[in-house]
């Protein structure tokens, strides 16, 4: 008799549910495409190029806080690059 609920015990029942990610998962995926773009654009000094991908991943989530603050830096660069260009110019 003990070895049928032995049988049992090594049956093991799992339930799954697919209710949809409601189109998450295609929008996480769609940030850290954007997201890494705009880190290999940064990484080559494309500035402009990496500020377009991080508008991208702030219109889709406006708290991805590694995008936002990514975005800042770079704007900031992109500043002191313009102040450096003019102060060259004038000389």
């Amino acid at each position: 008799m003990t070895t049928q609920f032995n049988s049992f015990d090594r049956f093991s029942i799992e339930a799954k549910f697919n209710l949809g990610d409601r189109g998450r998962g295609e929008i996480v995926a769609k940030i850290d495409d954007f997201y890494t773009a705009a880190l290999h654009e940064y990484a080559d000094g494309n500035l402009e190029k990496a500020m377009s991908f991080l508008e991208d991943v702030i219109e889709l989530d406006p708290d991805f806080q590694p995008a936002t603050e990514l975005f800042e830096i770079i704007n900031r660069a992109i500043l002191l690059q313009r102040e450096m260009e003019s102060i060259q110019q004038v000389k």
